[in-house]
């Protein structure tokens, strides 16, 4: 009975770890690029030296903006809070009071 109980455990755990990472995966999302750079550029907006384009660039920004304020509102939300801490020399941490 008793590895029956723990079976079961494991396998909601499981369930739930892979319900959690492809609801965070789709919250959190993939961000929509142009794919259009003009002339000299490939999809990914970089030029055959490796330089990236400055609509790439503007676009990526603007998507870590997203991406920061959707990972704000969902710590909000589910009342998530950091630590905010700090490293110095010697591998000390030291931790300031939120």
């Amino acid at each position: 009975m008793k590895s029956q109980f723990i079976l079961i455990a494991i396998l909601i755990f499981v369930k739930v770890i892979g319900i959690a990472s492809h609801a965070k995966a789709s919250y959190f999302g993939e961000c929509d690029y142009s794919n259009n750079y003009g002339i000299g550029y490939d999809n990914n907006g970089f030029n055959e030296f490796g330089q990236k384009s400055i609509g790439r660039i503007i676009e990526e920004s603007q998507c870590n903006e997203k991406q920061k304020r959707r990972i704000n509102e969902f710590m909000k939300e589910y009342k998530i809070t950091l630590i905010n801490s700090i490293y110095r020399c010697g591998n000390t941490k030291v931790f300031n009071d939120v």
